[in-house]
């Protein structure tokens, strides 16, 4: 399949933009990731940061409603406005908001158009995964839960950068299925690349890189393996399902127990896990997509 003209020159084309000296980046990626990075500037305030959330009319609703969310609403008030809202969650939980919704306006990017149903299923899927490592790492100590939720939202954009330059190639857009197992192959590859140029830190490139490999074989207590855990644990067939019933039932989980170490961690155990936590998770899902 790799040695047809057009699918040799395609992959040709990806190694020399991740070997060039700038990587040819779509504007919809490059905007996605520097969200975050504006957002996590280290000298901005509650006040700021509140300010700049405000000043978008989308994501100020996604804020609030997070901070009223299951996880936070035990004992206490539901917030009625911005600043409130941002002082609740954190600025991690904004910026990864923020993530969220760039990434949902990607699925809609002309450049991707010949994709955009593989688009929103990316998407879809970067959600689960996120919230699913967000009430993992909640759970398990040595990793931020929204380092946890950040990866997870990222990990699949190779996928979509893949995607972008294969738009670029008639005779491609052509071939869906021999290019869905090809993307696939190149995706892990592709992401990390592309997290190492916007500078994110490097243990977040090293997860999206290791995020297919068996956890088994992955290093306990780290990011990729969580990440590996939980993106295995959002392709299980129920998972869906289980989501989507929390979300309806709108059940919320006991209070938490401390977190335990994470050596060990493994799919049954996350699997476990989750499902004593679906009322948190379905409302994370439910947040990012703009359904709270």
């Amino acid at each position: 399949m790799q040695t047809e003209p057009v699918l040799s020159r395609f992959v040709q084309e990806i190694r020399d933009d991740l070997a060039g000296d700038e990587l040819l980046c779509p504007t919809f990626v490059d905007a996605s990731l520097r969200a975050r990075l504006a957002l996590k500037n280290p000298g901005l305030s509650t006040s700021e940061l509140a300010r700049v959330v405000a000043g978008e009319p989308v994501l100020s609703a996604r804020i609030v409603a997070l901070a009223n969310g299951a996880s936070l609403q035990r004992g206490g008030k539901q917030v009625r406005d911005v600043r409130s809202a941002v002082t609740r969650i954190g600025q991690e939980a904004v910026c990864n908001v923020a993530i969220a919704i760039a990434l949902q306006q990607i699925t809609h990017a002309r450049e991707l158009e010949p994709f955009r149903a593989q688009a929103q299923s990316i998407w879809e899927h970067s959600l689960e995964v996120a919230a699913m490592a967000h009430v993992i790492g909640s759970h398990r100590q040595g990793i931020s839960p929204d380092d946890a939720m950040f990866v997870g939202l990222v990990h699949d954009i190779g996928h979509l950068y893949s995607m972008w330059r294969a738009a670029q190639i008639p005779d491609l857009v052509r071939r869906p299925e021999q290019l869905k197992t090809l993307v696939h192959d190149l995706h892990p590859t592709v992401g990390a690349a592309l997290i190492r140029r916007m500078q994110i830190p490097d243990a977040i490139a090293v997860a999206v890189l290791e995020h297919e490999l068996d956890p088994g074989t992955l290093a306990p207590g780290s990011l990729s393996r969580l990440l590996s855990v939980a993106n295995r644990c959002a392709n299980s067939p129920a998972a869906g399902s289980d989501v989507a019933d929390s979300a309806l039932t709108g059940s919320l989980t006991a209070e938490a127990d401390p977190p335990k170490p994470q050596e060990g961690l493994d799919e049954a155990a996350a699997h476990t896990l989750l499902r004593e936590n679906l009322g948190d998770l379905a409302w994370l899902v439910a947040t990012m997509r703009g359904q709270r």
